[in-house]
């Protein structure tokens, strides 16, 4: 077969593979610089059988540290997932993909982000990449989804006349710390304020059950026992004639 022939067959062949896969990527930033990655391949339902055993068994291979599922997602779609929390984004770094985060601070609460990343694939494969920070975005050359999260999508690789696709991501993103002063102050305000109202309701308490208690009631005192003016015998004092003599009894103590 004539090698011209050939050349345009074999691009015919990539265009309709590629055109049944699509890639997603969503990555977190922690504070510290760590990340956590999801990459989605999403294949066509009509060429799920032809394409994802291959391509799972690539992806296992090229990230032996990552948890890798394949699940149906919409339409009948198949998805292969990829997960992985890496120490630094340039861990994610391979033939196709890199990331790195630089993070600079200046001594004060504030701390930056800076994103670098690239994306380059042989075939023409559409490419969604998202990045959530842990601040707010100043600059990028991608699409601000809100204030903390910037999306980017695109098409790379190369095309039937050769030409290049690669794409290139940057972001910069501002996140402000409260002062650990400012911090304790609050928990301390926080901490007497709750102290406070507990030594209110204690006190109210208190004082509804002295009211509801009512005014004590003072015992009567009781007469003296009386005694016997003839036999001596004390007697009570309710008695009128001596229980052992019977003499009248006087109240006489």
């Amino acid at each position: 077969m004539p090698r011209k022939i050939l050349y345009f067959l074999l691009a015919g062949i990539v265009l309709f593979l590629s055109g049944c896969v699509e890639v997603k990527e969503l990555i977190t930033i922690k504070t510290d610089g760590s990340a956590e990655s999801m990459l989605s391949i999403i294949v066509q339902k009509d060429f799920a059988a032809l394409v994802v055993p291959d391509l799972e068994r690539r992806i296992k291979k090229d990230a032996p540290n990552a948890v890798v599922s394949v699940k149906e997602v919409e339409s009948g779609n198949t998805a292969i997932v990829s997960q992985r929390t890496v120490k630094n984004l340039s861990e994610l770094r391979n033939d196709t993909r890199g990331y790195e985060c630089e993070i600079e601070k200046d001594g004060t609460p504030r701390t930056r982000y800076i994103f670098n990343g690239r994306w380059r694939i042989n075939d023409p494969v559409p490419v969604e990449v998202t990045v959530k920070f842990p601040g707010e975005v100043d600059e990028t050359n991608g699409e601000k989804i809100d204030s903390q999260t910037v999306r980017w999508k695109f098409e790379t690789g190369a095309n039937v006349w050769g030409g290049r696709g690669d794409k290139t991501l940057t972001a910069t993103a501002t996140a402000t710390a409260f002062p650990v002063v400012i911090v304790g102050i609050g928990v301390g305000a926080l901490l007497l304020m709750v102290a406070g109202l507990g030594f209110f309701f204690l006190r109210r308490k208190k004082s509804d059950a002295s009211v509801a208690s009512g005014p004590v009631t003072q015992a009567q005192p009781q007469e003296a026992d009386v005694f016997c003016t003839e036999c001596g015998n004390r007697q009570s004092a309710t008695v009128k004639f001596c229980t052992s003599c019977g003499n009248p009894m006087e109240k006489v103590v």
